[in-house]
């Protein structure tokens, strides 16, 4: 089986799991002729991606669409003489899937309250967030100033969307030191991989299913650190994957203390990580000069 059989068929299996498990919500519109002033849609521009050929419009990034939740993606030009832009939307599996892959795109959040949702806006792109879509505007022509039909073309999507529910999956967090704007969601080893090299593949089983939330720390002393907190279904669930840790934890990480809950390692960084369970909590720390025995 060669690696575009095997993508195609983990794409697929993505595929069913998200049918089965999402919840129904309103379908996205693009904008129609006209949403700026003298701006029309590009002949023949419009397109559809599934789970199954999202790699023909992302190659080498769907698995972290597909990790997250992706259930569909609509594609269209707009254009208005030699100007045009692009705008594409990204419908994801729930709410969360949506924060998921906004949080890992965004970078550090540039908003622009002339979007009518949570976004990061430069001078050619607009993404936003909203309900279970990201939604994504680009500019591709150069040397003109397109941000405000970028927006209009957004806030088109934006504003024929159900309003965002409360999403809490942050809330597992724990705020003393939490550097504002550091909060990122994982559910499996693509999203986990700018973060820290654990081990090979899902070692904190998330199977795609499971969200954990990063951020990063700031301490009294001037360093900082990063953390990861899952919240496993079940106290058994957090216990295997604990123990998938310790069993395939990365040969390059020398372990220091070793405990039923507790484990602690150094990288070659000559830092510090340390992993505990406790019931249904995986709570893991990296990057720190400096371990408290137990």
């Amino acid at each position: 089986m060669n690696s575009m059989t095997i993508q195609k068929f983990i794409a697929g299996l993505f595929s069913v799991c998200m049918l089965l498990s999402v919840a129904t919500y309103a379908a996205p519109v693009m904008p129609s002729d006209g949403f700026s002033s003298g701006w029309t849609i590009a002949p023949s521009s419009y397109r559809e991606f599934t789970a199954e050929d999202l790699y023909g419009h992302i190659n080498g990034g769907a698995e972290l669409f597909l990790e997250y939740g992706f259930t569909e993606l609509k594609v269209q030009r707009y254009q208005h003489g030699e100007a045009e832009i692009g705008l594409e939307i990204y419908v994801m599996a729930s709410p969360e899937a949506a924060l998921g892959i906004y949080l890992a795109k965004c970078g550090k959040e540039a908003q622009d309250k002339r979007v009518n949702a949570r976004n990061n806006t430069s001078t050619s792109q607009v993404i936003a967030l909203k309900n279970n879509c990201y939604i994504k505007a680009n500019s591709y022509t150069r040397g003109e100033d397109l941000l405000p039909v970028l927006i209009q073309a957004v806030n088109a999507v934006l504003d024929r969307l159900e309003a965002s529910p409360e999403i809490t999956l942050l809330d597992v967090l724990p705020t003393e030191g939490l550097i504002a704007g550091s909060e990122k969601l994982v559910r499996g080893e693509f999203a986990l991989q700018p973060f820290y090299t654990f081990g090979d593949g899902d070692i904190l089983l998330l199977g795609g299913e499971i969200f954990g939330v990063t951020g990063k720390y700031a301490l009294a002393d001037g360093t900082t650190f990063s953390r990861l907190v899952i919240e496993y279904p079940t106290e058994d669930a957090a216990q295997k994957a604990f123990a998938n840790l310790v069993a395939d934890l990365d040969p390059y990480l020398t372990v220091q203390e070793k405990q039923a809950d507790r484990l602690v390692w150094k990288d070659y960084n000559n830092e510090y990580g340390i992993a505990v369970v406790d019931g249904k909590v995986l709570d893991i720390r990296i990057k720190l000069k400096e371990v408290k025995k137990e």
